[in-house]
């Protein structure tokens, strides 16, 4: 086995990545490691790993160091991950936790940033031998690239249920476990929006008619349309106005940022579903990405002071993509992490997603283990409930 480390994602296309990754995958694809290249701090590095005798790699393992300079994201800071997940399940924090959740920190996260798809990317096409060598030497790579940079922990936050090598792999090496916010999809068994209608309770099927109506009744206008620089600007500020109300402080410069470097690396493939009220002004918004046969709901935004009983958050997220997938072949939608209340009353199905920690700073061993067991525990009573 050969490592080495690709430090761009010029480098890393250069390396065959575009053949090896999932087409499927979205927050794995090139385009999205060129948002991440832009946005990350630290700079993000790729692990490649090429078998004895292979002319080509067998596998690549994304890698975001976390610390102070980075965007503190409740999703992908392992502390603040397992912080929100406490407050979750209503566990109490002892004396000792917050001084043990923070030891965590710097990490480096693996597999994927702002995502709930963590994954490594292996051959398909090589033997399961291969694949478990392929894969500890790139675990080998990471764990030694991490006690370089001096980081505290390794993690990775949003493994499948289902993806047994790689979880087999990470407790194998002495990663520590813990079940992490589901991941939200919805699929669609029918071609046609009321045979959606009906894949949904009784007592919900009613309110969709109810809720489409007085939309039509305000005045409100339903688009779906490519991003482009006309609508960007509008997009920030309502977009700052949900991220604030969620606690995430996203200023509506740095949104407008993002939206850019989406447009330039996804080009056409971008889509957002606009709400606009009779005089034209943007009142909501929802962004999603089509990828390998799958419709990535995005971000979004709505202004919270404008007529507070409009309920545009369900037909921007829910009513209008459903019907964009059915018109456009599409029968997979992914709504990814939190909320998950509202996503199970729309049709979709929670699936398990695990996270994973190394500590490499051990001088809260017992806590964190406390922490992690209390969060497991809480789960299986949610899970068997």
């Amino acid at each position: 086995m050969s490592i080495e480390l690709c430090d761009s994602v010029d480098a890393l296309q250069r390396r065959g990545y575009d053949d090896l990754v999932p087409h499927d995958h979205l927050y794995l694809s090139a385009p999205w490691l060129r948002v991440e290249e832009h946005w990350a701090q630290p700079a993000p590095f790729h692990l490649v790993v090429t078998a004895s005798g292979a002319r080509e790699p067998g596998g690549v393992l994304s890698c975001f160091p976390l610390d102070e300079t980075s965007e503190p994201w409740p999703f992908t800071h392992v502390d603040v991950v397992l912080e929100r997940l406490m407050d979750k399940h209503d566990i109490r924090p002892r004396p000792d936790t917050s001084a043990a959740l923070t030891s965590l920190m710097p990490t480096i996260l693996c597999g994927g940033r702002r995502t709930s798809d963590t994954r490594m990317v292996l051959s398909r096409e090589a033997s399961p031998e291969v694949r478990r060598g392929l894969c500890d030497e790139l675990l080998d790579s990471v764990e030694r690239a991490a006690v370089r940079a001096d980081s505290h922990s390794i993690t990775l936050l949003y493994v499948e249920e289902s993806d047994e090598e790689l979880r087999g792999a990470l407790t194998g090496r002495g990663f520590l476990e813990f079940p992490t916010d589901p991941c939200a999809l919805l699929t669609l068994t029918t071609p046609t929006f009321d045979g959606y209608r009906q894949q949904l309770p009784r007592s919900r099927r009613g309110s969709i008619a109810r809720e489409r109506r007085k939309i039509a009744e305000a005045g409100v206008t339903i688009d779906v349309v490519p991003i482009d620089e006309s609508v960007i600007d509008e997009l920030a500020p309502l977009q700052e106005q949900h991220h604030g109300k969620y606690g995430v402080h996203l200023s509506a410069e740095k949104s407008a940022e993002i939206h850019r470097l989406l447009m330039r690396y996804f080009e056409s493939d971008l889509r957002v579903v606009t709400a606009r009220s009779a005089d034209g002004a943007l009142r909501g918004f929802t962004t999603f990405t089509p990828r390998g046969g799958t419709l990535h709901m995005r971000q979004a935004g709505f202004d919270y002071e404008w007529k507070k009983s409009i309920p545009l958050y369900f037909e921007t997220v829910f009513y209008t993509p459903v019907q964009y997938a059915l018109d456009h072949g599409i029968r997979h939608l992914d709504y990814s992490i939190a909320s998950e209340d509202v996503k199970l009353s729309r049709g979709c199905e929670l699936v398990g997603r695990y996270g994973y920690v190394k500590l490499l700073d051990n001088s809260h061993e017992k806590e964190i283990r406390w922490v992690l067991s209390e969060i497991g525990r809480q789960a299986a009573i949610v899970t068997d409930a």
